[in-house]
């Protein structure tokens, strides 16, 4: 009679655990399980450079596709990254309302100080605040809008 002894072996990480590089959907990727049960996920170029002593077994798996969901979240961070990296007070003013909108980002203060109107925005997700300058929109906008739809379609 055998026995065994039932092990949860935890999900693919994300990133190759040597280069820190991120999996992409369709990448190959090679996963090692060591004696102490503790998972390693490697990119191809990496896989080579894994230590062998210690390991009770290696696979090899394909990243799946994003589902529409990852995809979403991926266009929310983006978007994110894009309102705290940005320059232009009128392009953070309608990437601030599109998060808004998609509930991940709260107005929570609105100021004036010397002469101009500032709002302070928190994250919802992580409590991050962040000040913009609010600004008026105008039709003109509308052109700027769709340029900016259009990046965070594209993930420019």
């Amino acid at each position: 009679m055998s026995s065994y002894i039932p092990v949860e072996i935890p999900k693919r990480s994300r990133a190759c655990c040597l280069n820190n590089e991120p999996f992409k959907p369709g990448e190959v990727y090679y996963s090692r399980l060591g004696v102490d049960y503790e998972r390693q996920d490697f990119c191809e170029k990496c896989w080579d450079k894994k230590p062998l002593h210690m390991t009770l077994t290696t696979w090899q798996g394909k990243v799946p596709p994003k589902t529409k969901i990852e995809q979403n979240l991926d266009r929310l961070e983006r978007a994110l990254q894009m309102l705290r990296e940005g320059e232009d007070p009128v392009d953070r003013m309608i990437m601030a309302l599109f998060l808004v909108r998609k509930k991940w980002l709260e107005l929570r203060n609105e100021y004036k100080k010397q002469g101009q109107t500032y709002q302070i925005y928190e994250v919802v997700a992580t409590e991050e605040m962040i000040e913009i300058e609010k600004k008026v929109l105008s039709l003109q906008d509308a052109t700027r809008q769709e340029t900016i739809a259009t990046r965070l379609r594209e993930g420019l």
